[in-house]
């Protein structure tokens, strides 16, 4: 008999689920051509927790090159991937093309602060 009483409160809570997910039909926010992007670089993604941890910060307009771009680097914190690439928006990249590319890749953000992440690899990567 309580297997009854339950399968009513798994319906209607499945008919919640439903309508609480079609309902946010809501744009994403759009790019702001007039806010100015705060850009931190980080030496890596184990290390942005603190303010201490920002390795160089400059800002930039949307829909505008990042014109101050740090120096890479000098060394990584961890010996076995000594090889800087260069920076990207992700924590860890999937190949070579994640990598920001600042003689072409624009501002288009819809947050005050980006964070930058400098990627490392492994000889022979």
């Amino acid at each position: 008999m309580k297997k009854y009483q339950i399968i009513p409160i798994m319906l209607l809570l499945s008919s919640f689920l439903f309508i609480c997910s079609c309902h946010n039909n809501s744009e994403p926010n759009p790019i702001d051509p007039d806010l100015i992007v705060t850009v931190r670089f980080y030496i890596d993604y184990n290390h942005q927790n603190t303010t201490e941890d920002i390795y160089y910060s400059c800002q930039v307009q949307n829909g505008f090159l990042i014109t101050d771009k740090p120096a890479d680097p000098p060394q990584s914190y961890y010996p076995e991937f000594p090889n800087f690439k260069g920076w990207s928006e992700k924590e860890i990249i999937d190949n070579y093309n994640d990598l920001w590319n600042f003689d072409s890749d624009v501002m288009a953000s819809t947050m005050q602060v980006l964070r930058m992440y400098g990627i490392w690899m492994a000889p022979g990567e």
